[in-house]
């Protein structure tokens, strides 16, 4: 797990122009995506992991600014950031099978799992679904959309983003991380907790982005959001896993490492709720408006 303050390099200051800081965090994002690109045939999994977590920042300093940008400007970022994503999200899954099998492994114990035909099943089903060749083609494809979104990235215009406004987009993230929380914890269901995840991996970055209204509070969110994001991720890649094995004509080969699955899926249920506890200790309104009054109190000058 990464520190997101770290992993970003720098934040919004109260002493900069936040128009400036954003098109500078773009493009050390956009920078970034296309170094692991142009390199892509070395380790292609490797590749693809890291890609997603340059677009995972993307997309949350996207939420940041959409209150600064037109409709159209916001809706042009994430539609070919989300297009790109999605262009390596099953290849990805592809690449997490087996990993997340040898988590299982060292979780479930050895019991009566055939773990080394299912790896060999997973890495055969990968291999032809997701050959290089494929993988290589949609390389190229998504290195056309961050080419498109660093020219973009000239074009744009930045002046109206304010701080009032990236206060606002991390209270709306903060809230709706909440609510996600909420209905996981009501429901248990996997596709809430993916949401959930969701959310939170955006507000671990934006947490890290805003830290100087309330640097010790902030710092530790970012962390408990990292810290959580990571947990969800492996609840998502066991969720994903399940689902492939019940799919397949072979299910009943995995029924042994389908009940551990969920077992170990389900404590990670339990760990993860108690994480939210902690994240979400703090009424979204009185968060906000925290943020508000140190950014009042930063601003306005004294005497």
């Amino acid at each position: 797990m990464s520190d997101p303050a770290s992993a970003l390099g720098h934040a919004f200051s109260l002493d900069e122009d936040p128009a400036a800081t954003a098109q500078r965090l773009l493009a050390d994002q956009l920078d970034g995506a296309l170094g692991v690109l142009e390199s892509f045939a070395r380790d292609r999994g490797r590749a693809i992991h890291e890609f997603r977590k340059h677009g995972k920042r993307l997309r949350a300093i996207l939420r940041l600014l959409r209150p600064g940008w037109s409709a159209r400007v916001y809706g042009a970022w994430n539609e070919t950031l989300r297009h790109a994503a999605s262009r390596f999200s099953e290849a990805r899954d592809g690449y997490v099978w087996e990993e997340t099998l040898e988590f299982l492994r060292g979780h479930a114990g050895e019991g009566d799992c055939d773990w080394e035909a299912t790896r060999d099943w997973l890495r055969e089903r990968r291999q032809r679904e997701w050959p290089d060749e494929r993988l290589d083609r949609r390389a190229v494809e998504v290195e056309n959309d961050v080419k498109k979104l660093l020219i973009r990235l000239e074009q744009d215009d930045f002046t109206k983003i304010a701080w009032k406004d990236l206060i606002h987009a991390v209270g709306r993230g903060y809230r709706r991380g909440e609510r996600e929380f909420v209905m996981a914890r009501e429901t248990r269901d996997p596709a809430h907790f993916h949401e959930w995840r969701k959310r939170t991996k955006y507000g671990a970055v934006q947490f890290a982005l805003v830290r100087e209204l309330a640097p010790d509070d902030l710092d530790r969110r970012s962390r408990e959001a990292a810290r959580l994001g990571s947990l969800l991720g492996r609840h998502h890649d066991i969720a994903v896993l399940e689902e492939l094995l019940r799919q397949s004509p072979e299910k009943e080969m995995f029924h042994p490492l389908l009940v551990s699955a969920e077992e170990v899926r389900a404590g990670l249920d339990a760990e993860a709720l108690a994480l939210g506890e902690l994240l979400y200790d703090e009424d979204p309104s009185a968060f906000v408006n925290r943020l508000k009054r140190a950014w009042r109190d930063r601003s306005t000058p004294v005497g």
